[in-house]
């Protein structure tokens, strides 16, 4: 849950004195697992077969319930819709709570980027959770959820944002073996749902390729990144690493700097030994922080988060990003981009506009809707 929900990894990317950000998502529509996150919880507790059966009957019903809220711009129509008292849904609503919770307190610049608010991350998390849970064959259970609530709500800051030390949070196994149809990386054994294209919803149940095997579509097996199209083990702090800079083979928001995995830079001094760097040559800025790095200035320097209708084309030694819910759009003919709402259940989407849909819905037809695997048998 948390690699996809938490931070969709914030990483900073230049390409000219000063570039855009993006809050990565594993493909231009949602997560490649289309789940609530990769980080759920495994199985401490187990339910007995007809409570779970029952519970993830309620868990599709209360996607169900999301999905017919009425067509919003924000995430206020996602927090209207009744959460069910079902198992399934207490278990949501409490790995929602402990985890804005979490991300409000650990990095609120995140919070605010991703989601906008705790009201919208919370009603976020629980309609992905909702979506995610209810897919025949995953692996999740209430209990599971619970556990990694929570190991959330109990975790220091360093430990929540590095996912494996959750060791409660661990991602379950699907119960679909390779070559079965499928929607999520949830629903699958090998936890690797592929896609041919960004478009379809539907994809095959995979073997993810491991230690230094070529990436597909940019995706590797849980633990290792994808650096210059091949998989290599992510490095811990002071570990060995592939790759330069945030795009190297460290642990998120570590870089790799001289072969090693460096700690970022925490603060904007402007002290000479604070020098970053976003090519290997020195540690880059904490995004977490809501910092970037000038590589004109070698400083690290505050983003500003615009609000919607306000511009977010950056200038020289300034870089502007959407806050959470909303996207950034030029409209023909304008000479600046802005932050537009992003679509979302109900509303019309275009991926090839970059009109992208908010989880837990994808992009089908030109519609953003709540996947099932009915779509998958036709």
């Amino acid at each position: 849950m948390l690699r996809d929900l938490l931070p969709r990894a914030l990483s900073v990317t230049v390409v000219t004195v000063v570039t855009a950000i993006a809050c990565k998502k594993s493909d231009s529509t949602n997560p490649p697992s289309g789940s609530a996150s990769s980080t759920s919880a495994t199985s401490a507790t187990s339910v007995t077969s007809a409570s779970s059966v029952t519970a993830k009957s309620s868990a599709a019903v209360s996607a169900n319930s999301i999905a017919s809220a009425a067509p919003s711009t924000s995430a206020s129509a996602l927090a209207a819709a009744p959460v069910p008292e079902t198992p399934f849904g207490i278990a949501c609503n409490d790995y929602a709570s402990s985890r804005c919770a979490a991300l409000d307190k650990c990095s609120h610049h995140l919070l605010s980027v991703s989601d906008g608010d705790v009201a919208a991350c919370e009603a976020n998390a629980v309609a992905v959770c909702l979506s995610s849970m209810g897919l025949p064959e995953s692996g999740w259970t209430p209990a599971t959820i619970t556990a990694c609530a929570t190991a959330s709500r109990e975790a220091s800051c360093d430990v929540f944002f590095h996912a494996p030390a959750l060791g409660s949070c661990a991602p379950p196994k699907g119960k679909l073996a390779a070559a079965a149809s499928c929607i999520s990386d949830e629903q699958c054994a090998d936890r690797f749902c592929v896609r041919a294209s960004i478009r379809d919803v539907c994809g095959k149940c995979a073997t993810p390729p491991g230690n230094g095997m070529p990436c597909d579509k940019q995706r590797c097996a849980e633990g290792l990144a994808c650096v210059s199209g091949k998989c290599a083990v992510r490095g811990e702090l002071g570990g060995a690493c592939a790759g330069t800079g945030t795009s190297g083979s460290c642990q998120p928001w570590l870089s790799c700097v001289s072969g090693k995995c460096a700690a970022p830079i925490t603060t904007t001094s402007e002290d000479a030994s604070k020098k970053c760097s976003i090519l290997g040559d020195a540690p880059d800025c904490d995004g977490r922080l809501g910092l970037f790095c000038d590589i004109a200035a070698s400083q690290c320097k505050a983003m500003n988060v615009a609000k919607k209708g306000e511009s977010c084309t950056s200038e020289k030694g300034e870089l502007r990003i959407c806050a959470g819910g909303l996207l950034c759009r030029r409209a023909d003919g304008a000479s600046a981009s802005t932050c537009v709402p992003q679509p979302h259940l109900g509303d019309a989407c275009d991926i090839t506009m970059g009109l992208r849909c908010a989880a837990p819905s994808r992009c089908l037809d030109g519609k953003c809707v709540v996947p099932s695997m009915s779509a998958c048998a036709k």
